[in-house]
């Protein structure tokens, strides 16, 4: 009798170790192609509501890649995280001149809505991951 509880608990054991909840870093990365993909569509998206002609939409995307380029740049660097954020605000101060200029006042005001909108949903998406971890913090705490 002894051993076959020595064995349950064993094989429980082995079984919660086996189904432990997954951490951050043990989430795949995903590849640069699917990242690239995602964003491509979301910037269909957006283009799609403007109604520009094509000429228009070309010069468009031409710039917003640059602007994105530039940004990677940035948040590659070894700056510090408010340094960062300063550049980032100057480049976008940069663009925008240029950006309205190319699709007018009513456009470009579409434009600043939907950034507030991903703004406040990237707010939602990191208070809800800060009180993942926080939930998860304290459940450690209690064991």
């Amino acid at each position: 009798m002894k051993t076959l509880m020595l064995i349950a608990c064993t094989i429980l054991l082995i079984a919660n170790s086996l189904f432990a909840e997954e951490t951050e870093n043990d989430r795949p990365e995903r590849s640069d192609k699917a990242r690239s993909d995602k964003a491509r569509k979301g910037k269909g998206k957006m283009f799609k509501d403007m109604n520009l002609d094509k000429e228009t939409h070309k010069k468009l995307r031409a710039l917003m890649k640059e602007m994105h380029d530039a940004r990677k740049g940035i948040l590659k660097s070894d700056a510090e995280r408010s340094d960062k954020r300063k550049k980032m605000d100057a480049l976008r101060d940069k663009y925008d001149p240029k950006i309205k200029a190319l699709i007018g006042d009513e456009n470009f005001k579409t434009l600043l809505d939907r950034r507030e909108k991903m703004k406040d949903k990237m707010k939602d998406r990191r208070e809800k991951r800060r009180d993942r971890k926080h939930d998860r913090d304290e459940e450690k705490d209690e064991d």
